[in-house]
């Protein structure tokens, strides 16, 4: 179970194998698809992380990416957050992150 974690190392929230996003507090936000699609428990998507690693949002634009050594950033080039061990697709992590984000802020 990867960990995900904010630029002040605060744990934010979990993917799971099967791609289920859950927050800190074990609710399930959604879902990153095989295909990179990440989408809300209604099936909304709300963006997308390519295989290269290039984080997406619901209307195709690009804002961030995900580094191998689990670094996470927004475009173009903040810091914000991680992603722990285990993780056996980055990309994965950084759809999940991306969705963790938009339910901190209210976007879902």
């Amino acid at each position: 179970m990867p960990h995900v974690f904010n630029e002040l190392a605060q744990l934010v929230g979990r993917v799971e194998a099967d791609g289920s996003v859950y927050t800190a507090q074990a609710q399930r936000l959604g879902v990153v698809r095989p295909d990179g699609s990440v989408c809300t428990v209604t099936g909304q998507v709300v963006g997308g992380v390519s295989g290269a690693g290039l984080i997406y949002d619901g209307q195709g634009g690009q804002i961030g990416e995900v580094h191998r050594d689990g670094g996470i950033y927004a475009w173009p080039r903040t810091y914000v957050g991680y992603i722990g061990s285990g993780i056996p697709l980055v990309p994965m992590g950084g759809a999940g992150l991306l969705l963790l984000l938009l339910a901190q802020d209210g976007q879902l």
